[in-house]
């Protein structure tokens, strides 16, 4: 079933929660769009910033095990070296000159760990650890979101339920009230029975004002 106010759906959907009477331009967009439950869903899954952030966690937990993984592989380290060295010389009175020598070095050092005592291991089954957690945590905070969006979409259209009934009764009173006038003014009535038909006629628009808020 469609939804006639699309921004209130959306706001809750990405985690957005304010008056909405001050938006500009709410009303205008109210009942132009229609929203449908899988749609507000989706808004939930893609744009909500508790859901977005708790599958970052995900993500930063995956390079922790990567980081801790890193510690079984042999450790390479290169080194690049430029030298370049130029010196004077005096062979006599009217002979001189310079010397200059170049050169470049490359270093590589590589080391591997075989044996330990159980710390890159136990490193290595904490990080996986954390990380199914962050994973399950995520899945609680996408299912309580998406649930809320749920019982929200539902609850709105309840109420939009409720006060089409209630402008219904608004209609009716007023139809009542309007013939008890004419009843009277025909002498067909009592003039005493107008006020419980007008006192109807502003309950009802007490309950439509109030299914309105």
């Amino acid at each position: 079933m469609p939804y006639r106010s699309r921004s209130l759906i959306y706001l809750l959907s990405i985690g957005v929660f304010f008056p909405l009477g001050s938006l500009p331009g709410y009303a205008q967009t109210q009942t132009q769009d229609v929203l449908t439950l899988e749609q507000a869903l989706k808004l939930a899954k893609d744009q909500n910033g508790t859901v977005r952030a708790a599958y970052m966690q995900v993500k930063s937990g995956d390079q922790l095990v990567v980081q801790a993984l890193s510690s079984f592989y042999p450790n390479i380290n290169a080194q690049y070296q430029y030298k370049s060295d130029r010196q004077q010389f005096v062979a006599g009175s009217n002979l001189n000159g310079f010397f200059q020598t170049e050169g470049a070095q490359t270093f590589l050092n590589s080391s591997w760990t075989l044996l330990d005592t159980g710390e890159r291991t136990y490193s290595l089954n904490s990080a996986r650890r954390s990380r199914d957690a962050k994973k399950y945590n995520a899945k609680q905070v996408l299912r309580t979101t998406l649930f809320n969006v749920v019982q929200e979409y539902y609850n709105a259209l309840r109420a939009q339920e409720l006060e089409r009934v209630a402008q219904t009764e608004v209609t009716r009173a007023q139809t009542i009230l309007d013939q008890t006038q004419t009843r009277i003014k025909a002498r067909d009535a009592a003039q005493i029975e107008e006020l419980q038909a007008n006192a109807d006629y502003q309950n009802a628009k007490v309950t439509a004002l109030s299914a309105k808020n």
